[in-house]
């Protein structure tokens, strides 16, 4: 608790610093546990943007706190990623807005994975390793942007809702997923809720869903 109490603090001078030099920046902060609530020691944390390329904006370690920050972000909608070299799944945090003199705190969860081992080369199956990526565009009838669209994906026995994302500003989300096969589930305030099936997962590879949402909910 003192630890990250300190850490609060340091970030809290951070971002004065950064607001006196630049006061259209914001910063994200937050720190990287295990399911089991421990912190993550070491967690390589990726500051994403949210376009379709979805390229590396920024990069860090986690300290021996878990504790990660990046200072001096524009305003705007970005994607987070923690991942541990070992037996864990990546987490990714999707759709996070920065804005001027703010910090926004996350924590990311890196969960342990259950999958088998070949007994004959002590290998992790690929597929169990590597994922793929879903991304699109969530629009009106009128071919405007839908911002706060929560993208819920499900696979055939009806999981994996935990990993939803949400729309940007834009319209834009942006979902990381094991290979496999889902529907997808777009639920907005003002919209009945709407369901894509049969998308595809390809490991290391993106598969591209736009939507557009045309059955408004009327008073």
């Amino acid at each position: 608790m003192l630890a990250r109490i300190i850490f609060m603090n340091i970030v809290i001078m951070l971002i004065g610093l950064t607001s006196a030099s630049n006061a259209a920046t914001g910063a994200i902060a937050g720190v990287a546990v295990y399911e089991n609530g421990s912190e993550v020691i070491g967690a390589y944390i990726l500051l994403l943007g949210t376009s379709d390329e979805c390229a590396t904006l920024n990069e860090c370690m986690a300290d021996i706190n878990g504790w990660f920050c990046f200072t001096g972000i524009e305003p705007g909608c970005y994607d987070l990623v923690a991942q541990m070299v070992g037996s864990y799944y990546p987490d990714t945090l999707f759709s996070n807005e920065i804005v001027p003199d703010d910090t926004l705190l996350v924590y990311p969860i890196l969960v342990y994975k259950p999958y088998p081992v070949d007994p004959f080369h002590h290998v992790e199956p690929a597929m169990y390793v590597d994922n793929g990526f879903v991304t699109g565009t969530v629009r009106s009838i009128e071919g405007d942007p839908i911002d706060r669209v929560v993208v819920v994906p499900f696979d055939a026995g009806n999981r994996l809702g935990r990993r939803q994302g949400y729309t940007g500003s834009d319209g834009n989300y942006y979902l990381l997923l094991p290979p496999g096969v889902y529907s997808l589930e777009y639920r907005v305030a003002g919209y009945y809720p709407e369901t894509i099936d049969s998308i595809t997962v390809v490991t290391a590879d993106t598969t591209r869903v736009d939507l557009i949402l045309s059955r408004p909910l009327h008073e």
